[in-house]
């Protein structure tokens, strides 16, 4: 299993002193998470047989070995973002399961959704531990929703630039932060 550290800060971060006061420690409190390891697999199977018969048209097991490998990247793209090992032990949590409290804002309270909404956008991002470090943030979503991310932005004269990350791709930004489109987001989710 995988050990992380987390920090949770005192509820006083610094103090003002007067010049000649020793300050009082104010340290955080650490626990640490374990993640167990987890292996994904997919495995196809291709006869002689049908190798044979396909020749004349087509590579039949190089064809097959590329649907399997979409196969094994939909359900990691799946599971990083909705993925439940309370529910399937041998699955990951997704990062939607492993949120703690504070980190969930939710856009309305209606829990069958509602329109986009910048303001509850930003607030998300200020939720952030980090979050003046644009670089290390991403925002992700399934293409419809981004769409209508799109839609809000554009009835708000406001406009996505663009910007490169990490592997040389080009993404729309919002604020400074990437906007990764994701099929793992599913369009139905519900809060509770």
């Amino acid at each position: 299993q995988a050990i992380v550290n987390r920090r949770a800060s005192n509820a006083t971060l610094a103090q003002w002193l007067d010049d000649g006061t020793a300050p009082t420690d104010k340290t955080g409190t650490y626990t640490q998470a374990t993640f167990a390891y987890k292996t994904l697999s997919t495995r196809g199977q291709v006869s002689r047989k049908l190798r044979s018969m396909g020749r004349a048209y087509a590579d039949v097991l190089s064809e097959e070995m590329s649907a399997k490998m979409e196969d094994f990247n939909a359900e990691l793209e799946s599971a990083m973002v909705i993925g439940d090992a309370s529910s399937t032990p041998t699955q990951i949590s997704g990062f939607l399961k492993l949120s703690v409290a504070g980190q969930v804002i939710t856009n309305s309270a209606n829990t069958a959704g509602a329109a986009v909404s910048l303001s509850k956008l930003d607030e998300a991002i200020d939720a952030v531990k980090g979050h003046a470090n644009r670089e290390d943030l991403i925002i992700v979503g399934h293409p419809m929703g981004l769409r209508s991310l799109n839609a809000a932005l554009q009835a708000d004269q406001q406009f996505l630039q663009a910007g490169e990350i990490e592997g040389g791709f080009r993404v729309r930004m919002y604020d400074g932060i990437p906007i990764i489109p994701s099929t793992g987001v599913t369009t139905d989710m519900q809060w509770d």
